[in-house]
């Protein structure tokens, strides 16, 4: 997330109004994780249900739980690159980007689901990088498997980093290309920020 620095030519806030500032900060973040702490039960009930519907159920409510989570919170302070997965293929049998193999996608829907591909596209200086994500490997908590690849003037897609991020989730690429950040929730429903390598010289 890119932050933006304000060019107000308002007054300089005193103490008492930065502290109160604080203050309701510190009290948004408690009540969030009150909330996530209050529907977190009801998604694992989804998670444990019997059948992928039940599961699938899960996978879902837990998103908007993360989403309602992670509303406070922020990326790195250091600038970048944003991704922003969006659904590109729905009930998949072939991937376009040739990520994600047909057996694969045949093994989601064996377990009941039906493939959904999610895709991020972006251009640098270093290459076009493509973040690729299914709906076939969640864990409880709404986290997918994803693949950042990258592919340089005349070669092909080659995987450079494997996060973990919600579906359909925000990442952000360091300038520098050596990490990627993103938004997460752990196995105690805290919002977290999650960050990987990427070795874009493979």
């Amino acid at each position: 997330m890119r932050f933006e620095i304000s060019t107000s030519t308002s007054s300089t806030p005193s103490a008492g109004e930065n502290s109160q500032r604080g203050l309701n900060l510190e009290r948004r973040e408690r009540d969030d994780q009150a909330e996530l702490q209050r529907f977190l039960p009801l998604t694992r009930q989804f998670f444990f249900g019997r059948g992928p519907r039940a599961m699938m159920a899960g996978i879902w409510l837990t998103l908007a739980v993360v989403g309602m989570g992670l509303t406070s919170s922020c990326f790195s302070a250091e600038q970048g690159y944003v991704f922003k997965l969006e659904r590109s293929v729905f009930d998949a049998q072939h991937d376009p980007d040739g990520i994600w193999g047909d057996d694969e996608l045949a093994f989601i829907r064996k377990l009941g689901f039906v493939p959904m591909i999610y895709t991020a596209h972006l251009s640098t200086p270093k290459g076009e990088w493509l973040l690729s994500q299914t709906n076939g490997d969640c864990n409880p908590q709404g986290m997918c498997t994803t693949l950042l690849h990258l592919r340089k003037a005349g070669g092909n897609y080659v995987m450079v980093a494997n996060p973990q991020m919600p579906m359909g989730g925000r990442a952000v690429l360091s300038l520098n290309y050596r990490k990627i950040y993103t938004q997460e929730i752990n196995q105690s429903g805290r919002g977290f920020e999650g960050v990987y390598d990427v070795d874009p010289n493979r």
